[in-house]
């Protein structure tokens, strides 16, 4: 499981807000960023991707909704947690508020313990939803593996049985040492790819790199084996 700490992203116009939210928000033990208008809270969130956001909707240049009209709508940040924290507690504010995608609305002024459970509730589930999502890709992976495995290994075996047979035919009429080395280097490529093969069976754990922009690369990791290749002689 992920052990960094999770990230809040505090966004009031008024520095005092800020301060008492952070300080009734420390036991979290959270890293905590601030914003004091809406457009630096989108460049902060799309740059931090924070575990939760606390949004006031009166700013003093995109409003909160709008704001939060933003966030759903880029792949980036449409699945943080956004919490509003603001004093419009009308039933028109507060609706409209879950309309554009918000988990909560919790009202100015707030009490310090409710808004300590809501954060830490939405915390908790923002870090099972996300321990899911690693789990899930796990064992995606592992799935993927087992069956690479057992799908490429009948080929292998089968062109690496055929080789053998024109390796031999060859020898009849006499292989000089070019063609040789040719037989050598395909023999050479077949044991790698099925000693490669033989490992994902012991697949203990698969990590993501990024690959390219949006795509990831799966990363083996076996701790009780080192896959490494021999090298060619």
């Amino acid at each position: 499981m992920n052990t960094e700490k999770p990230v809040i992203l505090l966004v009031d116009d008024v520095p005092d807000n800020l301060k008492l939210a952070a300080h009734i928000l420390k036991p979290l033990d959270c890293e905590i960023s601030a914003a004091a208008n809406g457009k630096y809270a989108l460049d902060i969130a799309v740059k931090l991707v924070p575990d939760i956001i606390l949004l006031d909707v009166m700013l003093p240049d995109i409003n909160g909704f709008e704001v939060c009209r933003k966030l759903k709508a880029d792949p980036i940040t449409e699945f943080i947690p956004i919490i509003f924290l603001t004093a419009r507690n009308s039933h028109e504010d507060v609706v409209k508020g879950f309309e554009v995608g918000a988990v909560d609305y919790v009202t100015k002024p707030f009490n310090s313990s409710e808004l300590f459970a809501r954060v830490k509730t939405h915390l908790t589930k923002e870090r099972q939803h996300k321990e899911i999502l690693r789990l899930n890709r796990r064992n995606a992976a592992l799935a993927m593996a087992v069956t690479a495995s057992h799908e490429i290994t009948q080929p292998l075996q089968s062109i690496m049985g055929y080789l053998e047979l024109l390796e031999i035919s060859q020898q009849s009429r006499g292989i000089n040492p070019k063609e040789g080395r040719y037989f050598a280097s395909i023999k050479l490529a077949i044991e790698r790819c099925q000693f490669i093969i033989s490992n994902l069976e012991n697949i203990k754990e698969v990590g993501f790199d990024e690959y390219t922009e949006g795509t990831d690369m799966a990363v083996i990791r076996n701790p009780d084996q080192i896959l490494s290749i021999p090298d060619e002689e």
